[in-house]
């Protein structure tokens, strides 16, 4: 009896014999009963954790899904100017050709076409291609006996020892040298000469040593400049011992384009026609003539456009995912961002811009016209029926025909354009996706000021006047309003800069570069197609790092409760601990019950035996 009484509380509390009824079980089940609220709590903010990481996750993805999106945009959305960072899609171009004769083109010339090749045939005739001078010596018997001698006893047909010169670098000869020798000390210099020395082997038994250009024509012909004589006529034509010093004469290049005649000392030509690269390879043979033909690459905007609709539709898809419901109305286990304003927010801009025409297009202004249409797609989610609606889907019988007839219209309906009445004004790269207007008159002038509310000469160089759109049956009245200028060169502002749009003005978030001189009208018409206000839409997302922020506030979210759900968790031990205490004490005193039962008991038993 008295071994049980020294047991520990948590033994006594796990005991798996019965005080008054109670089982290990039931005081456990007691004691959790008691800490139940607080078990909640912790759930609750396991939950949430559990919770914010997948909203976590379902950013990370959107922003995948916008980066890519915004790529295919890109794409599509047309070059500005040099700086834009885009591959403009609709420049991309196929060259075709044939030859009379029937032989592959690319027998006689090659050619690489970059971004912003322009469309059109030609005929060519390779006349001629580029070669390099060639020359070689005399004859000599030997490469690695001497046929260097001493000026003062020299021997016809070697060389004497001396200085001459290769294109104005000097090479000097030593008395001894051998064809060798000979040879190494003129590559030695090759970097500055352009030639390139070596022997060959023409019969057996006799060796020469061979000069050749290490460019192609006429301007690339070398010079050799020999007065003392160290060379000794070793180049030199001879009847008997080398009747053809001159193994190849350096030439141009020549081909005739639409009977233009070009010539260049090399035979890739990349700076003839802007984007157009000519490699000859062969020339032609006479009467033969190259049909070259360059057109658009339908099929990479045809493929460009698909991708651009795909990315559409899986942003689409993600968004509705977040919104579907069972058959009882709870939403399902992905609908994570089920009221996320920011992603409502991206998806209904993204809607105006899929579905509204594109101001200033008079024809093919939006999709439909172009076979780009909405479909319905059921689906499956975790075994629960879904429809994904307005999603959209390609013609391509419609789309591949207009695109050879009308690509320029479509080139519209997806990129920027621009046209300024002067060259002097050029659009930036930076813009945004909302300009309402298609007609804008710049007046610059570098010397106009105004006056501020403190009183203060302030400049007012740029103001742009536009007619805002019709709303009501009235005439709209014309608008000016005033725009920032940077100049180049803050001490002479005639020598142009940037123009940027004022904060809450239609031009916020668009630049221009100016190059004039400050006084100046310029007229501008422009419209923004449906791609180009995408791509600078998602642009301000990130600019504004709008997905970032929110998401770094789920993740403080997060640190903030794992910080209280660590508090809670030592809390809660703590109170189990006590109560872990409580309930041993009580077991004592149940023990303590039942030996004074037990003692009584046999107390009783035995004073009835005695009766």
């Amino acid at each position: 009896m008295l071994g049980a009484t020294n047991r520990s509380a948590l033994d006594m509390v796990g005991d798996k014999n019965s005080h008054f009824g109670l089982t290990d079980i039931d005081r456990k089940a007691l004691i959790e009963g008691k800490l139940a609220p607080k078990i909640k709590e912790i759930d609750k903010i396991k939950d949430s954790i559990s919770f914010n990481d997948k909203k976590i996750e379902a950013y990370n993805k959107l922003s995948s899904l916008l980066q890519t999106f915004q790529a295919t945009a890109n794409n599509l959305r047309g070059a500005i100017n040099n700086s834009d960072g885009n591959s403009n899609v609709f420049s991309a171009t196929i060259v075709s050709a044939t030859c009379t004769n029937g032989v592959t083109a690319s027998s006689y010339i090659r050619f690489n076409t970059a971004t912003g090749a322009q469309a059109g045939s030609f005929n060519l005739f390779v006349q001629q291609i580029a070669k390099a001078q060639i020359e070689q010596s005399l004859a000599f018997s030997s490469t690695n006996t001497s046929v260097t001698n001493d000026p003062s006893s020299s021997v016809s047909g070697q060389f004497n020892a001396g200085t001459f010169q290769i294109n104005g670098v000097d090479i000097t000869l030593a008395v001894g040298d051998n064809l060798s020798t000979i040879v190494a000390k003129i590559n030695a210099k090759k970097s500055t000469t352009n030639i390139t020395a070596s022997i060959i082997k023409p019969t057996s038994g006799s060796y020469r040593v061979l000069l050749q250009s290490n460019l192609t024509g006429i301007e690339n012909a070398y010079t050799i400049s020999d007065q003392n004589n160290v060379l000794n006529n070793v180049f030199t034509q001879d009847p008997a011992n080398n009747p053809t010093p001159t193994v190849q004469a350096a030439q141009d290049a020549i081909m005739i384009y639409n009977n233009l005649s070009v010539s260049r000392p090399l035979n890739i030509i990349s700076d003839f026609i802007d984007n157009i690269t000519f490699t000859l390879v062969q020339p032609n043979n006479t009467g033969d003539i190259i049909q070259v033909d360059i057109e658009p690459d339908t099929t990479q905007i045809s493929n460009a456009i698909q991708d651009f609709v795909d990315s559409y539709n899986e942003i689409r898809m993600f968004a509705q995912q977040q919104k579907f419901r069972d058959k009882d109305g709870k939403h399902l286990p992905s609908t994570t961002l089920a009221n996320d304003s920011m992603l409502n927010a991206i998806t209904n801009n993204f809607d105006s811009f899929i579905n509204s025409p594109v101001l200033g297009l008079t024809n093919y202004a939006g999709l439909g016209t172009i076979g780009i249409t909405f479909y319905n797609l059921p689906d499956k989610i975790d075994n629960h029926p879904v429809k994904y609606s307005n999603l959209l889907k390609i013609d391509f019988e419609t789309l591949n025909s207009l695109l050879l007839t009308n690509i320029q219209d479509i080139n519209n309906l997806f990129a920027f354009n621009f046209t300024s009445s002067s060259p002097d004004l050029t659009m930036g790269i930076k813009r945004g996706d909302s300009l309402n207007v298609n007609s804008l008159t710049f007046d610059i002038n570098i010397n106009r000021t105004t006056t501020d509310s403190n009183g203060n000469t302030i400049p007012d160089i740029v103001h742009v006047i536009y007619t805002p759109p019709v709303t009501s049956p009235a005439v709209p009245t014309p608008v000016i309003i005033s725009a920032q200028f940077t100049p180049s060169n803050s001490a002479d502002f005639t020598q142009g800069g940037t123009i940027t749009g004022v904060t809450g003005t239609i031009l916020e978030n668009y630049e221009f570069s100016y190059s004039g001189t400050g006084v100046e009208t310029i007229n501008v018409f422009l419209t923004q197609g449906i791609a180009d206000q995408i791509y600078n839409y998602i642009q301000q997302i990130y600019t504004n790092k709008l997905l970032s922020n929110t998401e770094e506030i789920v993740t403080q979210s997060n640190i903030n409760l794992a910080e209280n759900l660590s508090r809670k968790t030592t809390a809660l031990e703590s109170a189990r601990e006590v109560l872990l205490m409580k309930e041993a004490s009580l077991g004592k005193i149940r023990i303590k019950a039942e030996m004074d039962k037990e003692f009584l008991d046999a107390q009783q038993a035995q004073f009835i035996r005695r009766r």
